[in-house]
């Protein structure tokens, strides 16, 4: 489906067909190619009726909560966990990002728990699609990234 042109007076506009939002794409069984420095994909999967989300970071599986998904306090948990499911560390400690339309909160700070585990607080000033960005440095050279979203009630 191409393009939809509309003619308003003298000013013609161009209406392109709207992409799927990110969590329209994907299905649990879905993969998307990482914005990664490495050349390996990152799977990502959506648990169904749930606040985690999982992806894979090179070799580490990342699983990813914000709970109790409402506006306000919430807390951020991250579990890594390599293929043979024992907790992982990456050459570094992942980082999170979150944001939505118009916020910005930029780098949580993350505290590790134990191995493999780190969890954060944080403030979600208001409802909607919160995406959350999370980084793994796997190696020296490869940093991967892939984008979560969460829906938050207001």
């Amino acid at each position: 489906m191409g393009p939809t042109r509309l003619r308003v007076g003298p000013i013609a506009y161009e209406r392109r067909p709207q992409r799927p939002r990110r969590s329209q794409r994907f299905s649990s069984a879905a993969t998307t190619p990482a914005r990664e420095a490495s050349s390996r994909p990152a799977s990502v999967s959506a648990e169904a009726a749930s606040d985690t989300h999982t992806t894979t970071l090179g070799d580490i599986t990342v699983r990813a909560s914000l709970t109790p998904l409402t506006r306000g306090p919430n807390t951020v948990t991250l579990r890594l966990s390599s293929p043979a499911g024992e907790p992982a560390e990456g050459v570094a400690p992942p980082v999170v990002r979150l944001s939505t339309d118009g916020t910005t909160l930029g780098d949580i700070p993350l505290t590790q728990v134990s191995a493999g585990l780190y969890t954060a607080q944080v403030v979600l000033p208001v409802s909607g699609t919160w995406r959350m960005q999370v980084s793994l440095r796997v190696t020296q050279f490869a940093n991967p990234v892939d984008e979560l979203e969460f829906i938050v009630r207001g």
